[in-house]
């Protein structure tokens, strides 16, 4: 099987390079504007702008895979509301050029979205709900997946709340870093999802591929809590100031798009179909630690 990662320098890109091994996939690499990262056996990558449809398609000719995941996007949600066109170009147009090259060569397209396809009034979701996106990001996501329908042999997993601590800018890795540096950090006690350890998605992703499963799934971590409670597990575990924390609702921070309050996915399909332990942040956190994968926050254990 050869595993074509777009996004490999990415947190969840270079998870999915760092498992395929583990399943006898050959997984190859692309990135935009860092090669992506090292892996053993050595990564073959390539440069792609997925909003250039002839690069798409060069890279494709080249690499030749199997199975293609769509581990790249625009996923600032407030810039994806204050520049429209860009979170267009990137998640919508960059994906169809994706999705054609795969439906060309009847490969595997694996795409990868979010529970911001969900207005975040009744979560958490499962796979047979209605999505109704309330932000533009959300819109994107959902334009992918439709567009990800049309490809023959296609997965969309959707997941929430991504976070490693390697090299890594996610809500964990900025919440620790600003603690350590004795800053006082506002937290929304009013947005619920399910956070989400990079490797363990990877890890599920490539069992869903391994195990030729099709549709849609939902793939988080098992835990359904509040920003503020996982920002608390976080310090915690980093034995940091957790009265650096101060707990807000989200329209306090007058942010420039809106969030799903309560959303967050159930996992019931996935755990019913897969083998794959999906863990909660401490379990996560633990294994980081067990694993040697805190990266330069190891030290503060």
């Amino acid at each position: 099987m050869r595993l074509l990662v777009i996004g490999a320098s990415g947190q969840l890109g270079r998870a999915l390079v760092e498992e395929a091994p583990e399943w006898d996939f050959e997984a190859m690499g692309t990135y935009e504007s860092r090669p992506a990262a090292s892996a053993s056996p050595p990564l073959q990558h390539f440069h792609l702008d997925m909003t250039d449809a002839k690069e798409v398609e060069s890279v494709f000719e080249k690499a030749k895979p199997d199975a293609c995941v769509l581990a790249a996007a625009y996923t600032n949600v407030d810039g994806c509301e204050t520049d429209k066109a860009m979170a267009d170009r990137i998640n919508v147009e960059g994906t169809r050029n994706v999705a054609e090259a795969c439906k060309r060569r009847n490969c595997l397209f694996v795409f990868i979205s979010s529970d911001y396809v969900f207005d975040g009034k009744k979560g958490p979701y499962s796979e047979e709900d209605e999505p109704n996106p309330i932000n533009h990001y959300g819109r994107t996501k959902l334009e992918g997946e439709k567009i990800a329908l049309g490809v023959k042999e296609h997965l969309v997993v959707r997941t929430t709340i991504v976070f490693d601590f390697r090299e890594a800018k996610n809500f964990a890795t900025r919440l620790a870093e600003r603690l350590r540096a004795g800053e006082q950090v506002l937290v929304p006690v009013d947005q619920v999802g399910s956070p989400t350890w990079a490797p363990n998605l990877a890890e599920a992703i490539c069992e869903l591929i391994s195990e030729k499963k099709r549709g849609t799934y939902h793939v988080v971590g098992r835990d359904l809590m509040n920003r503020f409670e996982f920002a608390l597990t976080v310090a915690r575990f980093f034995a940091l100031d957790e009265r650096l924390l101060k707990p807000v609702k989200t329209a306090d921070l007058a942010q420039a798009a809106r969030r799903p309050l309560k959303a967050g996915m159930k996992i019931n399909k996935a755990k019913k179909e897969l083998q794959t332990k999906l863990l909660g942040v401490k379990e996560a956190l633990d294994e980081a630690e067990e694993r040697g994968m805190l990266g330069k926050f190891a030290e503060q254990c």
